[in-house]
C-alpha cells in the first residue's frame, strides 16, 4: 500500500479575520498545517487512501476548534502551503 507523510495544509479565509497586512492593516489569508508526528518529532507516514478522508476531519476538528465556518477553511496542497509562507 502507498504511503504518504501525515500533512495536512489549510488556507483560511480572509474572512475570519486571523491574520493581517503589516503595511495595510486588511485582512489576510492564513495558511496553517497539521501534521502528524511519533514520539522523536517526526512526521509519520499513512496510507495514501486514507489521507483525504483525514483530510476532511481535520478540517471540521480546525472549524470547531477555532470557531470557523468550514467554507472559510480549503484543503491545499503542500507546494501551495509553502510557496505561501515562505520568508522573502
Amino acid at each position: 500500500m502507498d504511503k504518504i507523510k501525515a500533512l495536512f495544509p489549510y488556507k483560511i479565509s480572509e474572512k475570519a479575520e486571523m491574520s493581517y497586512d503589516i503595511e495595510t492593516g486588511e485582512s489576510c489569508a492564513t495558511y496553517i498545517h497539521y501534521a502528524l508526528r511519533n514520539e522523536n518529532d517526526e512526521v509519520i507516514m499513512i496510507d495514501k487512501e486514507k489521507y483525504n478522508d483525514m483530510h476532511d476531519q481535520i478540517k471540521k476538528d480546525i472549524a470547531r476548534k477555532f470557531d470557523l465556518k468550514e467554507e472559510w477553511i480549503g484543503k491545499i496542497t503542500i507546494e501551495e502551503y509553502e510557496e505561501n509562507t515562505q520568508e522573502e
